[in-house]
């Protein structure tokens, strides 16, 4: 029976730490003379104990998605989340406008309470493993590169021809302000919709598969 990494569970393991006797990829472990431990287990030997923080500088940072999990030493985590929360408000503010404040309150309240759950694990000299949101190391990195190219390229012709090209058409900045809000309302209603939907279907095919 495969066993998958803890950190990677697409990845199958490839030995057990020595210290925490929990399975680990390749990547995720340092090869020793005395064997392999995995990197969590490795960092808290070398450090000797949790990296002392203070709850109230973490509050602070958290406030920048991101931010408080650097704080904790956590830096994949917290440098991810942080990049994609920038991304996503370039994205969401091109689309959308002003509701963009709403989608950077989602991150906000997650790097807050996560930082905080592991902030909670530390002080308890719980291994805190440092997570990350997406592998960039993974085999599928021409893909998502690709997904991007096609994100930004759609926002830059939907920029282009709710801005510049009905500006060009309405005389009326009434006219341009109204048919540009129905726009918007309906590019965000269909691809909420598409969401949804596609949501449902991969529910669909795991429920088929077992």
């Amino acid at each position: 029976m495969q066993v998958s990494c803890v950190n990677h569970p697409d990845h199958s393991a490839a030995i057990l730490c020595t210290v925490c006797k929990r399975p680990f990829c390749d990547q995720c472990l340092v090869h020793l003379e005395t064997g392999a431990l995995c990197k969590a287990c490795m960092a808290a030997i070398v450090r000797g104990r949790p990296r002392p923080a203070g709850g109230f500088m973490r509050l602070v940072l958290s406030v920048v998605p991101g931010a408080g999990h650097m704080y904790l030493g956590l830096m994949q985590r917290g440098l991810q989340l942080m990049v994609l929360t920038m991304l996503g408000s370039v994205i969401i503010g091109s689309l959308f406008g002003g509701i963009v404040a709403l989608f950077i309150v989602i991150p906000v309240f997650f790097s807050i309470f996560d930082a905080r759950e592991a902030h909670l694990r530390l002080a308890r000299s719980l291994e805190v493993p440092d997570l990350i949101l997406v592998d960039w190391r993974a085999g599928w990195n021409t893909r998502w590169l690709a997904y991007g190219l096609i994100a930004a390229g759609a926002v830059a012709l939907y920029n282009t021809l709710l801005h510049d090209f009905l500006r060009m058409l309405l005389p009326s900045f009434q006219q341009y302000r109204y048919l540009a809000g129905t726009i918007r309302g309906t590019t965000l209603g269909l691809l909420t919709l598409g969401a949804g939907l596609w949501l449902l279907r991969s529910q669909a095919r795991k429920g088929d598969q077992t």
